[in-house]
């Protein structure tokens, strides 16, 4: 789902059974922050509080953390998060949907 404007979302969370995480070993996938540019940081908080404000996401004290990447798309900046570490970590699936 895409939006074209920010005030088509309505807000509210996705009600869903909780889906099983087969991890390879049982430690904690943590990895610090990366360093940002101040523009980059300022665009981050503006997006995580956008994010709180539509219940999307919330404050968490979870062990497991994944580094926000900031991607530059036709001069835009994009907000994304960087799997990549916790993906290695995951068991594969055999027969994937």
């Amino acid at each position: 789902m895409f939006l074209k404007k920010e005030e088509d979302f309505v807000g509210g969370q996705v009600k869903t059974d909780p889906i099983p995480y087969n991890f390879l070993d049982k430690e904690p996938v943590f990895f610090t922050p990366r360093r940002m540019h101040s523009e980059e940081r300022e665009f981050v908080a503006q997006e995580t509080e956008k994010m709180k404000k539509w219940q999307v996401i919330e404050d968490s004290n979870s062990n497991y953390s994944s580094p926000i990447v900031i991607a530059r798309n036709k001069g835009k900046l994009r907000f994304c998060n960087d799997y990549s570490k916790l993906n290695e970590r995951l068991k594969t699936e055999r027969y994937p949907l």
